[in-house]
């Protein structure tokens, strides 16, 4: 089942792409998708979640399955798309705008469900920096087996998700400059 939805990208250009969706082109084009399907979340969820999006390539270049994150979905992006893409997102590639989270929150953890997969391959344009992910779960797709990236279209993720962003940079800075408690009781009195 071929996905006819190119937006504005030629058929005969996905034809050459798809010939070879190991390349880099072919990995920027479905970055480029995936970070598209993110901003349709946009309005949906609050500022301080992020805009995800989500595309599952096979191996012979067919779009398998796609998904986005929405406040009227608990769904996350991957778990749309893997839905979509059923038995067929075994070996395949996963582009994604923001690192597949490993903790349990109000859903089960998107790496738990790439590893189940069989997935071959994670793109993700960034590192999540919400400290409960920041990392963790590249190095759990890594310790299963998956080949995993990071920093495709790195910019265009960080534009997308600029106030999701800034919550943690905000967090930071504030524990930068919390006074010693000594010197709070100091200048209380």
């Amino acid at each position: 089942m071929r996905n006819t939805n190119y937006e504005n990208t030629s058929e005969k250009t996905l034809q050459r792409l798809a010939a070879d969706s190991s390349s880099a082109l072919f990995d920027s084009y479905a970055m480029g998708r995936a970070i598209r399907l993110a901003a349709r979340g946009s309005g949906q969820v609050s500022e301080n979640s992020p805009l995800v999006g989500c595309l599952i390539v096979c191996e012979n270049g067919d779009i398998v399955g796609e998904g986005f994150y929405g406040a009227d979905d608990l769904k996350h992006a991957e778990a749309i798309a893997l839905e979509m893409a059923g038995s067929k997102a075994q070996n395949s590639t996963v582009y994604v705008t923001l690192e597949p989270h490993a903790h349990f929150s109000r859903t089960k953890p998107c790496t738990d469900a790439l590893v189940k997969a069989g997935v071959r391959r994670v793109v993700a344009a960034m590192i999540d920096p919400n400290p409960l992910v920041d990392g963790k779960g590249i190095e759990i797709l890594r310790m299963n087996g998956i080949l995993a990236e990071v920093g495709l279209l790195e910019q265009s993720a960080r534009a997308l998700n600029r106030s999701y962003i800034e919550q943690f940079t905000r967090a930071e800075q504030n524990e930068k400059i919390a006074l010693p408690k000594f010197l709070e009781i100091s200048l209380a009195n």
